[in-house]
Protein backbone atom coordinates (compact mmCIF):
# COMPACT_ATOMS: atom_id res chain seq x y z
CA UNK A 1 0.00 0.00 0.00
CA UNK A 2 1.42 3.24 -1.06
CA UNK A 3 1.63 6.05 1.60
CA UNK A 4 1.72 9.82 0.73
CA UNK A 5 5.00 11.91 0.62
CA UNK A 6 5.08 15.55 1.48
CA UNK A 7 8.14 16.97 0.60
CA UNK A 8 8.63 21.10 1.97
CA UNK A 9 11.65 23.47 1.05
CA UNK A 10 11.67 23.23 4.99
CA UNK A 11 12.82 19.86 4.79
CA UNK A 12 14.72 19.91 2.38
CA UNK A 13 16.75 22.85 4.11
CA UNK A 14 16.94 20.58 7.67
CA UNK A 15 18.53 17.86 5.05
CA UNK A 16 21.38 19.96 4.09
CA UNK A 17 21.67 21.22 8.06
CA UNK A 18 21.67 17.82 9.60
CA UNK A 19 24.74 16.94 6.94
CA UNK A 20 26.72 19.98 7.99
CA UNK A 21 25.84 19.65 12.05
CA UNK A 22 25.49 16.46 12.82
CA UNK A 23 28.07 14.52 9.79
CA UNK A 24 30.60 16.54 9.46
CA UNK A 25 31.46 17.27 13.02
CA UNK A 26 31.78 12.95 13.17
CA UNK A 27 34.30 12.89 10.23
CA UNK A 28 36.27 15.91 11.66
CA UNK A 29 36.62 13.95 14.80
CA UNK A 30 37.65 10.69 12.84
CA UNK A 31 40.46 12.57 10.92
CA UNK A 32 41.65 14.24 13.95
CA UNK A 33 42.33 10.53 15.26
CA UNK A 34 43.81 9.43 12.41
CA UNK A 35 47.40 10.23 13.47
CA UNK A 36 46.40 7.97 17.02
CA UNK A 37 46.92 5.20 14.78
CA UNK A 38 50.68 5.37 14.86
CA UNK A 39 52.55 2.84 15.41
CA UNK A 40 55.34 4.08 17.75
CA UNK A 41 58.85 2.25 17.79
CA UNK A 42 60.10 -0.47 16.97
CA UNK A 43 57.02 -0.04 14.65
CA UNK A 44 56.74 -3.56 12.57
CA UNK A 45 60.11 -4.17 13.43
CA UNK A 46 63.10 -4.21 11.01
CA UNK A 47 61.95 -6.35 8.54
CA UNK A 48 58.36 -4.50 8.46
CA UNK A 49 59.66 -1.08 7.43
CA UNK A 50 57.84 -1.28 4.24
CA UNK A 51 54.80 -2.09 6.16
CA UNK A 52 55.17 1.13 8.04
CA UNK A 53 55.58 3.31 4.92
CA UNK A 54 52.38 1.97 3.98
CA UNK A 55 50.63 2.85 7.12
CA UNK A 56 51.64 6.24 6.98
CA UNK A 57 50.73 6.34 3.68
CA UNK A 58 47.08 5.40 4.68
CA UNK A 59 46.86 7.53 7.44
CA UNK A 60 47.75 10.29 4.97
CA UNK A 61 45.23 8.83 2.40
CA UNK A 62 42.82 8.56 5.37
CA UNK A 63 42.99 12.20 6.39
CA UNK A 64 42.87 14.07 3.25
CA UNK A 65 40.02 11.68 2.25
CA UNK A 66 37.46 12.55 5.02
CA UNK A 67 38.67 16.14 5.28
CA UNK A 68 37.89 16.01 1.21
CA UNK A 69 34.29 14.57 2.72
CA UNK A 70 33.87 17.02 5.08
CA UNK A 71 34.08 19.55 2.11
CA UNK A 72 31.56 17.63 -0.17
CA UNK A 73 29.37 17.69 2.60
CA UNK A 74 29.15 21.88 2.92
CA UNK A 75 28.74 21.70 -0.72
CA UNK A 76 25.53 19.09 -0.45
CA UNK A 77 23.96 21.80 2.33
CA UNK A 78 24.45 24.59 -0.71
CA UNK A 79 23.27 22.04 -3.52
CA UNK A 80 20.34 20.98 -1.29
CA UNK A 81 19.59 25.00 -0.02
CA UNK A 82 19.31 25.90 -3.98
CA UNK A 83 17.12 23.20 -4.29
CA UNK A 84 14.56 24.36 -1.55
CA UNK A 85 14.71 27.71 -3.62
CA UNK A 86 13.83 26.10 -6.73
CA UNK A 87 11.14 24.17 -4.56
CA UNK A 88 9.39 27.44 -2.95
CA UNK A 89 9.32 29.06 -6.69
CA UNK A 90 7.92 25.88 -7.91
CA UNK A 91 5.21 26.31 -5.04
CA UNK A 92 5.02 29.89 -5.44
CA UNK A 93 4.37 29.59 -9.65
CA UNK A 94 1.43 26.68 -8.57
CA UNK A 95 -0.70 28.72 -6.60
CA UNK A 96 -3.80 29.63 -7.39
CA UNK A 97 -4.35 33.53 -7.61
CA UNK A 98 -7.47 35.22 -7.26
CA UNK A 99 -7.87 38.48 -9.09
Amino acid sequence: MAQDVHVTSKAIRATGTALVGIAKPDLQRIRDEVPETAVPFPSFGLIGIGFQVAHERVQDYAMQYLEAAGKRLDVFADKLNEVAQGWEQAESANTVQVR
